[in-house]
């Protein structure tokens, strides 16, 4: 149940702060900045982070096999 708590955390805010959209031609250094500030964004809430912000940067400070699954589900290249 945790685990599945995990990933709906993180596609919820995935969706609420959906990564950019570039067009062809921008520049590397914008896509850069751009992902960053999206993953801040996402990771640090607005003025009062949500529960899923919570439970994942608790997730990210206490890994347990959440974790583990959630960045072979989401993170890791495939």
């Amino acid at each position: 149940l945790y685990i599945e708590s995990v990933r709906h955390a993180h596609e919820e805010r995935s969706q609420q702060v959906p990564l950019p959209e570039w067009v062809d031609g921008t520049q590397p250094v914008k896509k850069l900045r751009d992902f960053v500030g999206n993953m801040l964004q996402r990771m640090l809430g607005f003025d009062h982070p949500p529960w899923q912000v919570r439970l994942m940067l608790r997730e990210i400070l206490h890994p347990t096999d959440a974790c583990r699954e959630l960045v072979e589900d989401y993170i890791r290249p495939h």
